[in-house]
């Protein structure tokens, strides 16, 4: 393999980019901008607390310039007092390499979780050494930033040669996302708690943090005839036994004794009959993840908020982490999955304007985990372009018979995609909400508007 100064080059930013891997790492899909101000700082506080403790890191940079003052100062009275620190610092160290733990590690750890909600890790310890490991410190870098740390692994003071020890650990995801979890990683503390002698196992653990969500109370369809028993993919009746009403596109497990042969004939494509008893309920789910529009403002204070707003909404900040509006949709249409699927309603598309999900080839519906999946990576798309929904997303969600448009901005041109929508079929029925409050065109009727913070906060739950 040829190895260019290209190629070196973008292997090395890509790794420096990505993170030092003692901590947790949110993957982001999509091309999204990485500062190398911000790698280049993540990796030298990971540098330092994998050596340092905490406490040591804040008081560092004050010691080293105690340091250089006394060095260029030999008479100064800090000079006895940095021997003195220079000789725990020494001391410390060589304490702890003496009982520097040698552990066999494990990490059971669930392939997915929920947001807001703490879960369970399970570690097994096993010293290798004759000598006992003290204070031990257990996969500390996972609890930092995307984790909250509801209750750390309590492990022994002193956990003697050759024994084992089985402990828990409970963390809460702070936000949905896909996250590549770091090397497994326990450190020893003894004796001063200054110098980490760490032990450490190589992992390449995935979790999977699904949105948070609200379960829906009552989801209504189009025209009031809500989630009745009427309507829950009934499989159509025996001719004979139920009045003809029309014709409509084919779906994977339709019977093929129902196609109508003439009409397929004619457009080219697969035709079966429908009747009025028979509602298969084959539905889908689009969100709108196109950035935020720029609103101008000649105050300078709400400009910059604005800016920061759209600069979120792009994911160059945090990854869409701050955007609620995204993050109400992504709660919503959770919801929408959640309640569907808990019914015989079929869920055969699931679609952004640059992305679309359907059933594989032997399923007949997208199931609740592959749904749940793909929403809990889901970001803002960074094309600052007008919104457009792909051709082949169009065709889909024309051919259901339901879909619910899950919009967080308004515009001529979402106006347009929806009325596109309705005229591709006319028997298609939209369920459309708007997450916001001031939108430069008028919605028109049809669509309901919600509060971000009201989803956000689980109060919505009648739709």
């Amino acid at each position: 393999m040829r190895f260019s100064p290209v190629i070196i080059y973008q292997r090395a930013m890509n790794f420096l980019l990505t993170g030092p891997p003692g901590f947790g790492q949110r993957i982001v899909t999509g091309k999204h901008y990485r500062s190398p101000s911000v790698a280049l700082v993540a990796w030298f506080l990971a540098g330092c607390a994998r050596v340092f403790t905490i406490p040591v890191v804040c008081i560092l940079p004050v010691s080293l310039l105690l340091l250089l003052h006394s060095s260029f100062l030999p008479e100064a009275p800090l000079r006895q007092l940095m021997l003195i620190m220079m000789a725990i610092l020494v001391t410390d160290w060589l304490l702890g390499a003496l009982f520097w733990p040698r552990l066999e590690m494990q990490r059971n750890l669930p392939a997915r979780a929920q947001a807001k909600v703490p879960f369970t890790l399970r570690y097994t310890l096993r010293n290798r050494r004759w000598l006992p490991a003290l204070r031990l410190e257990l996969d500390e870098g996972l609890g930092w930033g995307w984790f909250k740390r509801v209750a750390s692994a309590q492990v022994p003071c002193l956990l003697r040669g050759q024994g084992e020890v089985q402990v828990t650990a409970t963390l809460m995801p702070r936000t949905r996302g896909h996250y590549r979890c770091p090397s497994l990683l326990a450190s020893s503390l003894f004796p001063f708690g200054i110098w980490k002698h760490s032990s450490s196992r190589r992992s390449h653990d995935v979790l999977i943090v699904h949105p948070a969500f609200t379960p829906l109370e009552q989801l209504e369809l189009p025209g009031g005839s809500g989630m009745s028993q009427a309507r829950r993919g009934k499989m159509p009746k025996e001719r004979g036994q139920a009045e003809f009403s029309g014709c409509r596109d084919y779906h994977d497990g339709d019977s093929p004794r129902h196609i109508h042969w003439a009409s397929s004939a004619r457009r080219g494509d697969l035709v079966v009959k429908e009747y009025k008893d028979d509602f298969r309920g084959h539905s889908g789910i689009f969100l709108d993840t196109a950035p935020l529009r720029l609103q101008r403002s000649l105050n300078p204070w709400r400009w910059l908020k604005n800016q920061l707003t759209a600069v979120s909404s792009l994911g160059l900040l945090s990854g869409g982490e701050t955007d609620k509006t995204l993050e109400a949709g992504v709660s919503l249409a959770a919801a929408i999955v959640h309640r569907l699927l808990s019914t015989e309603t079929s869920l055969v598309v699931l679609a952004s304007p640059h992305h679309l999900q359907t059933p594989q080839d032997n399923q007949t519906s997208l199931t609740r985990q592959d749904a749940l999946d793909t929403l809990a990576k889901v970001e803002r798309d960074v094309r600052r372009q007008p919104f457009q929904i792909a051709e082949e997303t169009k065709r889909r969600l024309a051919s259901l018979d339901l879909a619910f448009i899950i919009l967080t901005d308004f515009d001529a041109k979402r106006q347009e995609a929806i009325e596109d929508l309705r005229h591709r079929n006319r028997r298609l029925q939209l369920k459309i909400f708007l997450l916001g409050e001031k939108f430069p065109v008028n919605t028109g009727p049809g669509i309901q508007r919600l509060n971000i913070d009201d989803v956000l906060q689980g109060r919505v739950t009648r739709l």
